[in-house]
């Protein structure tokens, strides 16, 4: 059964790549909204984004 949900995973990540297996994820985006603490000082965020790319680990924020 781990087996099973740690292969689901990683298929619905896109992180296989064999030549049996096919892509269907390439990128995340996270969205939501709150408060948090940068360098120190709160900041409240009306709207934060993240996005990370497969297979080459990126990431990118957007602070509107």
């Amino acid at each position: 059964e781990v087996a099973d949900i740690l292969y689901r995973t990683a298929d619905m990540l896109g992180m296989l790549r064999t030549s049996r297996e096919i892509d269907r994820l390439v990128t995340m985006v996270y969205t939501g909204m709150g408060t948090a603490i940068i360098d120190g000082e709160t900041c409240t965020m009306e709207h934060y984004k993240a996005s990370v790319r497969y297979p080459i680990p990126d990431q990118e924020h957007t602070f509107p």
